[in-house]
């Protein structure tokens, strides 16, 4: 099984997911467990993140059964044996690639556009990058409005490169979400979703992000 959580300030996937609310705070907390033959993406929170219709309170013994896999997931040391562990001396994972998730923009924002709110050495970085536009919804349970995501990958190297980059030319850190990930506000706004970031997320060894994230 995997922990996921998912950025709340990014646009967010229209994808199908079960939704167990035990606490009105959105996008946060998503976890891909095995259902059967195929993996099953179960979320408790908000369901400002999802398809309205996607959504469901969670009965209380599936709050306190979810409560319990986090738990096990955070710490398995605490219930596998000392055997079931190849290394046992734990260290910090440093990942060869990042992926910036870049928005929440406005549809018609192109990224040629969107790159023109960083720092020149940013820019000459992520011009020459590949991006994929993913589209996703922000806002209000009750307004939510179509967003873009650009998702761009680089190496280690370039993100520390990038990060020098955002620091010199004066970007702040997002404090939203400075616990548990290195995003930047570049100053834009989505008039419904709020401030636009550049968020560093790691690719795991499985070759997939983790965000809020990671």
């Amino acid at each position: 099984s995997e922990l996921r959580w998912a950025h709340r300030g990014h646009a967010n996937s229209q994808r199908n997911t079960p939704a167990f609310s035990i606490r009105d705070h959105p996008c946060v907390n998503l976890i891909e467990v095995s259902g059967g033959n195929r993996p099953m993406r179960i979320a408790w929170h908000g369901s400002q993140c999802l398809d309205e219709a996607a959504a469901r309170t969670a009965t209380p013994k599936e709050a306190r059964a979810l409560g319990t896999l986090v738990e096990r997931l955070a710490y398995p040391a605490s219930w596998r044996p000392a055997s079931a562990w190849s290394i046992r001396q734990v260290r910090a994972f440093v990942p060869s690639t990042f992926e910036l998730w870049y928005g929440p923009w406005q549809p018609g924002v192109k990224l040629t556009d969107a790159l023109q709110a960083l720092p020149a050495q940013a820019r000459d970085v992520l011009r020459i990058k590949q991006a994929r536009r993913v589209l996703g919804r922000v806002g209000l349970q009750s307004n939510l409005v179509a967003a873009v995501d650009y998702r761009i990958r680089v190496t280690t190297e370039e993100a520390r490169l990038l990060r020098a980059a955002f620091t010199a030319g004066g970007l702040a850190p997002d404090s939203r979400d400075s616990d548990v990930v290195l995003a930047y506000d570049v100053g834009a706004r989505h008039p419904q979703g709020g401030a636009v970031t550049v968020t560093f997320v790691p690719i795991l060894p499985h070759g997939e992000p983790e965000g809020p994230i990671g």
